[in-house]
């Protein structure tokens, strides 16, 4: 039943936490899983990593290894979050609504001219910390 959901999505927010390495391996699983049932990168996604306010010292999943898996399935949207606090929470949706929004064409070619597709346009790429 879940691949009958996925399929009629019109796009994924897939997220883990910051301080959970575990949890970034089971974000590649349902990656996975929407890319089988799915027409494989067809579908705007954002990876975004829960707890930010944490301290550094907490953290067990680093930028680069986001930056990895989201190179590996051709997410061009990262971004780090906190639920506790509601930082970037909001800015994750509007940016998804605003992805599934967009024609693919349309949102390839900002990116490649290094535009943002956030609401924050001073950003140079889609990647928020």
């Amino acid at each position: 039943m879940l691949d009958q959901y996925v399929k009629s999505a019109h796009g994924f927010l897939v997220m883990f936490a910051l301080n959970d390495k575990r949890s970034l391996r089971d974000a590649e699983y349902y990656i996975e899983r929407v890319h089988t049932w799915t027409d494989s990168g067809k579908k705007p996604m954002i990876l975004v990593g829960n707890k930010k306010d944490l301290c550094e010292t907490e953290r067990q999943v680093h930028p680069k290894e986001i930056q990895e898996l989201a190179n590996k399935y051709n997410i061009p949207c990262t971004m780090e979050a906190s639920g506790k606090t509601a930082e970037n929470v909001q800015n994750a949706f509007f940016t998804l609504a605003e992805m599934a929004y967009c024609s693919y064409t349309e949102l390839f070619a900002k990116l490649e001219k290094g535009k943002s597709i956030v609401a924050d346009e001073k950003k140079k790429k889609c990647s928020v910390m």
